[in-house]
């Protein structure tokens, strides 16, 4: 009789594992992005280059000669179908750019000085930092960006892309989590510039 219960005992432990096993290959499984895929015709719907249309890059950007957005959330970036009228006057820069400096003339938005509270760029609960081009030659890429969190002393660094001439990269830090306690602190460091400090009003 022992021998009976103890082999329904392990029986049950195989199935129950068995059981487990076949719950993560379904959650494995599953699609991990509802992003556009790399490659189609894309548009911003909010930020510095709303109504920009671009293509859309493996690393979940909308990117154009421009410049470039970073889809976070995915809702910032839609779909456009190929004949959507997509021409280089679309993708003009802003108005008021200044060209003809001889180089890439790359600055924070807004400009270095400004109040800390003018850093504070909500989109969708991230962070929204923008970098701007003024000069007649595309800027480096791969230019490291770091945010620190004050509140809870947590640094994000992340790689901003290259800046065409005139055009405005917008990059999106998730704020982590207690920072606002009430309010939130930050510091944007970026290549070679002095910092500037940032802060939100919880």
């Amino acid at each position: 009789m022992k021998r009976i219960v103890g082999f329904a005992v392990i029986l049950g432990l195989v199935v129950g594992l068995l059981g487990c096993d076949t719950q993560q290959q379904r959650t494995a499984a599953a699609p991990t992005s509802s992003a556009g895929t790399p490659g189609t015709a894309c548009e911003v719907t909010s930020g510095p280059n709303q109504g920009k249309r671009g293509t859309r890059t493996e690393d979940g950007w909308c990117e154009g000669s421009w410049g470039g957005t970073e889809c976070i959330p995915s809702s910032k970036c839609i779909d456009v179908a190929a004949s959507g009228g997509f021409s280089e006057e679309a993708a003009a820069p802003q108005s008021g750019v200044v060209l003809g400096n001889r180089g890439a003339v790359v600055g924070i938005v807004p400009p270095f000085g400004s109040l800390p509270h003018e850093y504070c760029r909500f989109d969708n609960q991230n962070l929204s930092i923008v970098f701007h081009n003024s000069g007649d030659a595309p800027s480096p890429g791969d230019v490291p960006v770091a945010i620190t969190f004050s509140g809870v002393n947590q640094t994000i660094t992340r790689q901003r892309p290259e800046i065409p001439p005139g055009g405005t990269v917008e990059m999106i830090y998730s704020v982590p989590v207690g920072c606002f306690n009430p309010d939130c602190g930050f510091r944007i460091a970026w290549s070679n510039q002095p910092s500037v400090a940032g802060h939100c009003v919880g």
